[in-house]
């Protein structure tokens, strides 16, 4: 029954996105949390999103050989790869080294499963989103579905907060430390999911409300996004978030920095903002929570000393795909706190679970991002300003200061996302 229930939705997906490839792109973004809707096919394990990503993924291949552009294709890739080797060559490391990182997993099962949720499957999405895209309305329309997720997650997680619904005894019991989940079960992945779509939405309203005539989308986008930025933030401040809250806070700022008109002002704000709060008493509970002295930053301090000991031992190749729950025990410095799935840092969570050449072809893959990004933004790219592209993964980099915002199945996907965006505007000119 369960299954049936699952069947008609993907049916009704798949009939979308064969009339419209694009708009199975953007069904595709809108639903990214229905990686939670976790169900079993002749015994295998998967998700309703793994199932969209599957449909999008035939769907291109059978409009690639009804065209006969199956020769044309390797031609695309391999043209790409040789404008941007860096890339091409970091790729490849980092899904070598996730690859490998199945096999020195203590759990083989759910490595494998990460490997092709968190590395593959974003992988290969984002390939045929590349060869797919040829204009900015595209784009436009699939960054606004994110906007529309975003703004639907936020509005359950502030009726959380007002009346409990959903939310896990966990994090209810104690209406002092209350927090809002929405969808996920725990609170910071509401501030992981909505955080980088902020800068999204913030696209639409900076390109938008430069125009005095706008078209009908134009003014569904305009006024669709400045309602979710505040209601976003709001959500992101009742799931007590403040990693995300900080990364959105980046957001602006990057932006705001790579704006000549604006880049003194932010600067001397910035510098004023780290004076106050350095000059608050040790015992403010906000200087203690930004710099990790509360109890929660404590936790974390332990979890990266463990992690630093553990990698001392094991510098090449980690604990392998899911294998730090396992592996870190014996390094554990209080072991009367539970043992969590990953070292709530974005560069240990990769050194552990992929290993150093993992680590290091991620900070490759960014630091291409950055570089590519602001040679677009000294060519005055206008269709698709980067300056947005680089906020959202300024946010990705500032919550994964103090989470791992990566190894989650719709981050892993907004992440390449962000690289494809970049390379679309390396290819080609958008329109």
């Amino acid at each position: 029954m369960e299954l049936l229930l699952i069947f008609f939705p993907l049916l009704l997906f798949l009939g979308i996105s064969y009339y419209s490839l694009t708009l199975g792109f953007a069904l595709f973004f809108f639903l990214l949390p229905t990686y939670l809707i976790r169900f079993s096919v002749f015994s295998f394990p998967t998700t309703f999103l793994e199932c969209l990503f599957i449909i999008l993924f035939l769907i291109f291949l059978f409009r690639e050989v009804k065209q006969k552009k199956i020769k044309g294709l390797f031609l695309y890739y391999k043209n790409i790869a040789r404008k941007n080797p860096t890339l091409c060559i970091a790729t490849t490391l980092f899904i070598i080294a996730a690859t490998i990182s199945i096999h020195i997993s203590p759990h083989l099962r759910s490595a494998a499963g990460a490997w092709k949720a968190f590395f593959i499957e974003p992988l290969i999405l984002s390939a045929i989103f590349i060869r797919h895209i040829k204009n900015i309305k595209q784009i436009q329309y699939i960054l606004f579905a994110l906007v529309l997720s975003g703004l639907i997650t936020s509005v359950l997680a502030i009726y959380q907060h007002f009346t409990g619904w959903m939310v896990p005894w966990d994090f209810w019991e104690n209406r002092n430390t209350f927090r809002v989940t929405a969808w996920y079960g725990f609170p910071n992945a509401v501030g992981i999911y909505l955080a980088p779509i902020i800068s999204f939405a913030l696209y639409f309203v900076v390109r938008f409300s430069q125009r005095n005539k706008k078209k009908k989308e134009e003014h569904i986008y305009f006024t669709l996004s400045c309602i979710f930025i505040p209601l976003g933030i709001s959500a992101i401040l009742f799931a007590k978030s403040t990693g995300a809250l900080i990364g959105v806070c980046a957001a602006f700022g990057i932006v705001l920095l790579l704006y000549k008109k604006t880049r003194i002002p932010t600067l001397l704000l910035g510098t004023l903002m780290c004076i106050t709060l350095f000059s608050l008493h040790p015992e403010n509970p906000i200087r203690q929570e930004v710099l990790a002295q509360d109890r929660s930053g404590q936790i974390r301090v332990q979890m990266w000393a463990e992690s630093v000991e553990y990698l001392r031992a094991n510098p090449i190749f980690g604990a392998g795909l899911m294998g730090y729950n396992t592996e870190i025990r014996p390094y554990r410095i209080d072991k009367w706190i539970e043992v969590f799935h990953h070292p709530h840092n974005t560069l240990l969570n990769m050194w552990m679970s992929v290993g150093f050449f993992g680590m290091f072809s991620f900070l490759w893959i960014v630091v291409w991002c950055f570089k590519t990004g602001y040679t677009h933004i000294k060519k005055r790219q206008k269709a698709l300003p980067p300056y947005f592209i680089l906020s959202a993964l300024t946010t990705f980099l500032v919550m994964g200061l103090v989470d791992s915002p990566y190894i989650k199945n719709d981050s892993a996907m907004i992440f390449w996302l962000l690289v494809s965006l970049l390379l679309i505007q390396t290819k080609k000119r958008l329109t």
